[in-house]
């Protein structure tokens, strides 16, 4: 139920400026979060590539921490984001947040030439790899982006797809929590906020022509970003992105570009961008063995069984 106490959480919850960012530089000291069973390497520090993790609609910099944190833990510096939920409907606002996130990583790395791979988190952050793509600026670091890990994306561009993504952004932002919610209900469902986005996304979406927008966006994703090896990380399991999503654009992909590098990583019940959660070894043992195949030069193609977790 939304009281007021929930309501006020909200507005004040998010001041929408500038694109909140947040850089990391690696570290060699054992930062890896307690408790879990993580793989880590020790990069050089003039070895590691910079790491781009582009948040999910929504989510929390205590989210973003666990993977940023681990990232540094092998001596990985990061720049993480998370675009503001108005910038998802905005074009206008998500391309002034892409220039300032392109200005971002050139203030960093300008003088240098250090290798950049995107780690983008649901369908909000591939979004914002596409509003990247297609920024004015873009080619300012194309040449460095050496692999693109892509968690739980992309969904379809549907109305429904965008209602239940909402409803799981507004719910967290009043302080709803994820993992009670998956015991028992539908997180991204909700009897008074879903029909109100349905109909408000029906409209945007199609009566207001923004479909051929989104549709655009999807395919600078597919055709303009560099010819670089991709990660896919997703699941069976998925109640906001189903598989068959995922499954779906990975094979535009492969029509699109007939040598596209992708790898693909299925878990069989883990829920959304809860994979680096409930399997920690084998999520973080596949991105780094991607990443240094990725700036060895090495990646090849591979499809994966999905991965089941062992009940002991």
């Amino acid at each position: 139920m939304l009281t007021t106490r929930h309501v006020a959480r909200f507005v004040n919850a998010r001041r929408f400026g500038k694109l909140p960012i947040e850089y990391k530089p690696g570290s060699l000291l054992d930062m890896q979060p307690s408790g879990q069973n993580l793989f880590t390497v020790s990069y050089k520090h003039d070895e590691a590539p910079l790491v781009c993790v582009l948040g999910w609609l929504g989510a929390e910099w205590r989210h973003l921490n666990k993977f940023t944190t681990w990232y540094n833990s092998c001596n990985i510096p990061t720049l993480a984001t998370i675009p503001r939920l108005p910038s998802t409907v905005s074009h206008s606002l998500g391309k002034r947040y892409a220039t300032q996130y392109i200005d971002q990583i050139q203030s960093l790395h300008q003088d240098s030439n250090r290798p950049i791979i995107f780690h983008t988190l649901s369908g909000n952050g591939l979004l914002f790899l596409g509003r990247l793509i297609h920024d004015p600026n873009f080619h300012l670091i194309k040449h460095r982006i050496r692999g693109v890990v892509i968690d739980s994306a992309p969904p379809e561009i549907r109305a429904d797809r965008f209602s239940r993504g909402f409803v799981g952004a507004t719910k967290t932002l009043l302080g709803y929590k994820m993992s009670t919610a998956y015991a028992n209900t539908d997180f991204y469902h909700n009897p008074f906020l879903t029909p109100i986005f349905e109909f408000l996304f029906n409209i945007f979406l199609i009566r207001m022509g923004k479909l051929k927008q989104f549709e655009t966006i999807r395919q600078d994703v597919i055709k303009k970003q560099p010819h670089v090896p991709q990660l896919y990380l997703f699941s069976d399991a998925d109640e906001l992105v189903p598989p068959q999503d995922v499954t779906n654009f990975i094979n535009m992909n492969k029509s699109a570009r007939h040598d596209a590098l992708i790898q693909e990583l299925r878990f069989k019940d883990s829920k959304h961008v809860q994979h680096f959660k409930m399997y920690p070894k084998e999520y973080s043992t596949s991105i780094l063995n991607f990443i240094e195949k990725c700036l060895s030069g090495n990646a090849q193609p591979t499809s994966s069984q999905p991965v089941v977790k062992k009940i002991k």
